[in-house]
């Protein structure tokens, strides 16, 4: 426990908490096998984890690589955009990730953040994407 305490700079209160929720999460081995998979910096992965502490429950090999690789190779963005958004480690592949990448435009995709793509409910993200939609063609329109 006191190696997570440290890591992350967290209160042995929060830890204990947490551990209640996920005790498979004592495992340390997660940050080297994450370290190694990803290539994120000790700093990185604790700053993943302050902003996300259930990431410790993720399953690498059916959660964390499944939408680490779709991030990378299918939307072409950058690995350091889980860093500042894990909570995409959150959302569901299936129903959340991918037709949302194939409802928006790659421009649209490349210009937002993953948190204003991602972060949000169905409704609003609907929202967002008309008025995304609407900025796009106006731009167009006016050879921007």
């Amino acid at each position: 426990m006191n190696f997570f305490v440290r890591l992350f700079s967290i209160k042995e209160t929060e830890w204990a908490l947490f551990i209640l929720c996920h005790d498979h999460a004592n495992n340390q081995c997660l940050f080297s096998k994450v370290l190694l998979l990803f290539k994120y910096t000790r700093e990185e992965v604790a700053d993943m984890v302050r902003r996300l502490p259930s990431l410790l429950g993720f399953s690498i090999v059916t959660v964390l690589q499944p939408k680490y690789s779709y991030l990378v190779e299918v939307m072409q963005r950058s690995p350091k955009e889980l860093v500042r958004f894990p909570h995409f480690f959150s959302y569901s592949l299936e129903k959340r990730i991918i037709p949302r990448h194939q409802v928006i435009g790659e421009a649209i995709q490349l210009s937002r953040s993953l948190s204003n793509l991602y972060g949000c409910n169905d409704a609003l993200f609907e929202k967002k994407l008309y008025r995304w939609k609407l900025v796009s063609k106006t731009a167009k329109s006016c050879n921007i």
